[in-house]
């Protein structure tokens, strides 16, 4: 699917593979409008975010844990003539260097067991359906602060001085983030999309 006022990108969804939803594009159009030169997009899923950057002149990288999503991601890179870097990696765990801009749209649950039947079946229904947030969110939701908790620890590792992350996290997540300066860009049906700098 060819996305307008993103570059005109192709981006195909994979079932088992998170959707581009309404989140995914808030994200993408934030993650947009910020300074810098190099991105870290963790949980790179169809790849949609890393793609649009690249065709905005960013050096990326996308990484996810999930071998569909590695698939779909370099598949939809090829598709719109780029040269992307997506590669296998829990987090930060196969990751170098620093970057100026860290972007990471968390995953309702993890494509391990048991989680991965959850997975794919949200991979098939659209990401903006409360009742079936709030169904996987019961039963996810602890591994997924678990998830956020060691990504706000690990980041500050990986960026460049003056360099900023981007998430988006539910409202009662946003406890997490008490050792960063923090600035709300866009909430919608209770999802935020975030800005996180150092405080240090």
């Amino acid at each position: 699917m060819k996305y307008k006022g993103f570059n005109d990108i192709l981006v195909n969804n994979w079932p088992g593979v998170s959707r581009v939803g309404p989140d995914t594009l808030r994200m993408a159009h934030h993650a947009g409008q910020q300074a810098g030169r190099t991105v870290l997009d963790i949980g790179s899923g169809t790849g949609f975010i890393a793609i649009y950057l690249r065709a905005q002149g960013w050096r990326c990288m996308g990484v996810d844990v999930n071998s569909a999503a590695l698939q779909c991601a370099n598949r939809n890179a090829r598709a719109n003539n780029m040269k992307l870097e997506f590669k296998y990696s829990d987090l930060f765990s196969d990751v170098s260097g620093l970057f100026d801009l860290i972007v990471f749209n968390p995953p309702l649950g993890h494509t391990s067991a048991p989680a991965a039947p959850l997975e794919f079946i949200k991979s098939l229904m659209p990401r903006n359906n409360r009742v079936v947030i709030a169904i996987v969110y019961f039963f996810v939701g602890k591994q997924r602060r678990e998830l956020l908790r060691r990504f706000l620890e690990q980041a500050p590792r990986y960026l460049a001085k003056g360099g900023v992350v981007m998430m988006s996290l539910y409202r009662p997540e946003m406890s997490l983030t008490g050792s960063w300066k923090t600035e709300v860009l866009e909430e919608v049906n209770g999802l935020r999309v975030v800005s996180l700098k150092r405080l240090d």
